[in-house]
């Protein structure tokens, strides 16, 4: 009801720029004008492999490891705990495992509650992010702009981190930072 018509711009990072592809495409199937469509560091496709249950709680702790270390709560130095709360998950079903994983960092940082609480947001979507099976399918008339942060990890992904494929205009620009920090402060123009 705010705005019934087009023409839209979207604007989608991470995994929510998968979502803004999947509505220029239906609005696009319902004649819908939309001008432009901004996807920031996301490829075309979401699609991690993890092959056993072991594996997907060592994906866990290794992903927090990075979360806690990114964010300054431990050095690289300071992770034998985590390997120890590795084998005290091992034995877990994978869903108690991700829940006692929160409850115990929770318990660990309490001193910086606030701050601990936004890190296990993180941790929660970069966990439900990796097993969420996607991968884009034809193509948008839409001129797409794909941001790349320029210390991610897409060695085996080109500029447009190949969403040259699924649109006719593609500009690829390189954006300054990580992942996280490519849409905060300074690197937002």
């Amino acid at each position: 009801s705010i705005q019934p018509e087009g023409p839209y711009r979207f604007i989608g990072h991470s995994f929510g720029a998968l979502v803004a592809f999947e509505m220029t495409k239906q609005l696009e199937d319902q004649d819908q004008n939309i001008e432009c469509l901004g996807l920031l560091d996301m490829s075309t496709a979401m699609k991690m492999e993890i092959p056993d249950d072991r594996t997907r709680k060592e994906f866990l702790i290794q992903r927090l490891t990075i979360i806690l270390e990114k964010y300054k709560y431990i050095q690289s130095n300071e992770t034998a705990w985590l390997l120890q709360l590795g084998q005290l998950i091992a034995e877990m079903e994978f869903e108690d495992a991700v829940q006692y994983l929160v409850r115990f960092v929770n318990a660990k940082f309490i001193t910086r509650k606030a701050d601990i609480e936004f890190i296990m947001q993180v941790f929660s979507i970069i966990v439900t992010n990796a097993f969420i099976r996607y991968e884009a399918k034809d193509q948008v008339k839409t001129p797409l702009i794909v941001g790349k942060a320029e210390n991610a990890e897409w060695s085996k992904r080109n500029d447009s981190l190949d969403w040259d494929k699924h649109a006719e205009t593609v500009t690829a620009v390189i954006v300054p930072g990580d992942h996280f920090s490519m849409v905060k402060g300074e690197n937002i123009h």
